[in-house]
């Protein structure tokens, strides 16, 4: 997520005064983000732990945008929809589930209820089954495993050792 434009009908302050007009960076509409966490038994108390911290920190972020937050085991546990600065720890993360892993609800819901998302952030262990088709929109998948493998999207790692 980006700002992605530049407006002078907000200036910067500080240098008006100087006679400088410099634009502010601005976007329009920042798009709706999907957030999936894996809520599987595979995925240990300290992995679940840092999920959610990162999922927190997308509502400390300056900008505001819409988030599609689902929580998934073998079938969603858990769906809200809200901002980002309005996610709230004890009443959207609560892990819910804690069963086997199948990735393939969350894709399943967000194209049966048609949920307009710009891209796909899925915290997880990679242990699971995946959909077989690649979805028309972006996917991260963020892991707190070293090892493991995606079938199609991005894959990075989190440091949850140094946690």
């Amino acid at each position: 997520i980006a700002m992605n434009d530049f407006t002078y009908t907000r200036l910067k302050r500080q240098y008006m005064a100087q006679g400088i007009a410099i634009p502010t960076l601005r976007s329009k509409d920042l798009p709706p983000v999907g957030i999936a966490i894996d809520t599987s038994g595979s995925v240990g108390d300290l992995e679940m732990q840092q999920f959610v911290s990162e999922i927190q920190s997308f509502s400390r972020l300056a900008w505001n945008f819409p988030v599609h937050l689902i929580m998934c085991d073998r079938q969603v546990t858990n769906y809200a929809n809200v901002m980002s600065r309005n996610i709230d720890h004890k009443k959207h993360l609560p892990p819910k589930g804690r069963g086997g892993t199948d990735f393939r609800p969350v894709f399943d819901k967000i194209r049966d209820e048609k949920i307009k998302i710009s891209c796909l952030i899925y915290l997880t262990d990679t242990q699971g089954n995946f959909p077989e088709q690649r979805p028309n929109y972006p996917v991260l998948w963020i892991s707190c495993c070293d090892r493991g493998q995606v079938p199609w999207g991005q894959l990075t790692f989190l440091d949850c050792n140094n946690k």
